[in-house]
């Protein structure tokens, strides 16, 4: 039952339920500062590929896993918090990565190829 409205199986209701379940599963800025610390790594899925990796230390990271001519890759795309990127910015980074891919090209290795071409940390 979604809004009072109770399903029937048909197509749209199967759909709406899928996004329903994905908005449900996507983090939140709350979320992320709820995250507890735990004695190994552990990785949060967000939506599209990205989700976090919160580290022992507490330092929590945007990365995006994707798979490239039958390769599983992972872009680092930053760090969360005062002295990273907000989860907006991650999203709209993972997006643009997503687009790269789509394309055939490796959104890691056009950040390397960005990094060392400027002699700086390269934003995707």
């Amino acid at each position: 039952m979604v809004d009072g409205k109770i399903f029937d199986g048909k197509i749209e209701d199967k759909q709406a339920i899928h996004i329903i379940n994905e908005l449900a599963s996507m983090l939140t800025d709350l979320a992320l500062n709820k995250l507890k610390l735990k004695d190994k790594i552990y990785k949060v899925a967000d939506r599209d590929g990205m989700y976090v990796s919160v580290a022992v230390s507490g330092q929590i990271t945007f990365r995006y896993d994707y798979r490239l001519n039958g390769r599983r890759e992972t872009l680092t795309i930053g760090r969360y918090g005062e002295d990273g990127i907000s989860l907006a910015e991650a999203r709209d980074r993972c997006m643009a990565a997503r687009k790269l891919v789509a394309d055939g090209l490796s959104p890691a290795h056009e950040k390397q190829r960005e990094k060392k071409a400027t002699g700086r940390r390269a934003d995707l």
